[in-house]
């Protein structure tokens, strides 16, 4: 059975009730990075671990959580505050295009979901997100990546440049 169906029901009720707010990054139209944005799309081969899709009235929608790929489970789950914030929207000021990957592959060591407290406006190209919630794909041997959703359950995958390192070691994920 895939996850992708119990993700997208769970995302499509998430996104229906996204609400814009002040807070709005505009990425270069064209730059070395930037690809059609038909070729971010995932597909239904890949799939979030439904751990960490929950619906917005759920206690841990605003939580922040770690899951681990190795272990196949959310390793854990901590309070949403101005560090995780101060983080997100670091990496969202600095995105300079969609990543050339068609998914994120599931080497990372861990996905980190982190709801965004008020919404964010993301511009990249001719592109428009409303993003409510990252996905921070992090690996020990590449770029960190970000996954976010557009209203219709779409995702687009973002290269991020920052070191989310001091992110991770803040989170102090049990082993």
């Amino acid at each position: 059975m895939k996850i992708l169906s119990i993700f997208s029901l769970a995302f499509c009720f998430c996104i229906s009730l996204m609400i814009p707010t002040e807070h709005s990054y505009s990425a270069p139209a064209i730059n070395h990075y930037e690809v059609n944005a038909e070729a971010a799309f995932i597909g239904e081969d890949v799939a979030l671990p439904a751990q960490l899709m929950l619906p917005e009235q759920s206690e841990l929608a605003n939580r922040v959580q770690v899951f681990d790929v190795k272990k196949g489970q959310v390793v854990q789950t901590t309070e949403n505050n101005e560090f995780f914030q101060k983080n997100v929207h670091q990496w969202l000021s600095g995105i300079t295009g969609l990543a050339p990957e068609v998914s994120p592959d599931l080497k990372a060591k861990y996905i980190v979901r982190v709801p965004v407290k008020p919404a964010a406006t993301l511009q990249v190209g001719t592109t428009k997100l409303s993003v409510i919630e990252v996905f921070l794909f992090y690996y020990e041997d590449k770029e960190p990546m970000l996954l976010i959703f557009d209203e219709t359950k779409k995702p687009y995958i973002f290269n991020i440049h920052n070191d989310v390192k001091p992110f991770i070691q803040y989170l102090t994920i049990p082993d």
